[in-house]
């Protein structure tokens, strides 16, 4: 259905986010891994009906950020994790949860890189 409404309306994000969040809450994240990164390709129009800023303020960057850590792209997910705290847009809710997230990946990505000094 997500896919349909993006065939129908392919300049608009809002549909390949929800496809991204249901991918992310029925564990299927590598698809939902494909769908926030298309998406975030997409820019916010100018005008429109039912525009939701939020979605490309800091949706896409969300979704994007969990579904990368469960396929292991941690560097992914820590630059998402890192943007949306350096931007700001994101609900004073979500830090919490974003600066665990980050740190998770950046747990995840130190010993790759303790590999690669030896």
């Amino acid at each position: 259905m997500f896919l349909r409404a993006y065939e129908t309306c392919a300049r608009r994000a809002e549909a390949l986010h929800g496809a991204a969040r249901y991918c992310r809450s029925t564990s299927k994240h590598h698809q939902g891994y494909m769908f926030a990164r298309q998406a975030l390709e997409i820019r916010r129009p100018e005008s429109g009906l039912f525009i939701e800023p939020w979605i490309y303020e800091y949706g896409l960057l969300d979704e994007l950020a969990v579904n990368a850590y469960w396929v292991e792209r941690y560097d992914e997910c820590l630059g998402a994790c890192e943007r949306l705290l350096l931007e700001g847009k994101m609900p004073e809710q979500m830090r919490e949860r974003v600066e665990m997230n980050a740190r998770l990946a950046r747990e995840k990505l130190e010993p790759q890189s303790e590999s690669r000094k030896g």
